[in-house]
């Protein structure tokens, strides 16, 4: 199995609809959503897959604190991808459960753009 280790631009399908987020896992087993949301968490192997747990906050249009989605993930990872499924639970604001959902996260690297070479 391949460490998840890096940047990845994943496919978020839920009931609700897809998105595009980007998920980076770090060498120490941290999980961030740096784009598409805000969140954090951490990774580790499974088997000869991976599971990450990461915590969304979920923020109004004027920064007020909606809840949070606590997203729980098993999947596998190769050179060219990362496959995984699970539930996200959504939480309101008062930490009450609202729903929980099934969701599955199909993502490729990140490849950041070079720098412009040196005259």
């Amino acid at each position: 199995m391949r460490s998840p280790v890096g940047s990845w631009l994943a496919r978020v399908e839920k009931p609700s609809g897809t998105t595009e987020v980007r998920i980076d896992f770090t060498s120490q087993g941290l999980a961030f959503l740096v784009g598409g949301g805000h969140g954090a968490g951490i990774w580790e192997r499974h088997g000869d897959g991976i599971v990450y747990r990461i915590r969304e906050a979920m923020i109004g249009d004027h920064g007020d604190h909606l809840g949070y989605i606590d997203i729980c993930q098993r999947g596998t990872v190769t050179a060219d991808r990362l496959d995984s499924s699970g539930e996200s639970q959504v939480y309101g604001p008062d930490g009450t459960l609202m729903r929980t959902v099934s969701v599955h996260i199909s993502a490729v690297p990140s490849v950041s753009p070079r720098p412009p070479a040196a005259p």
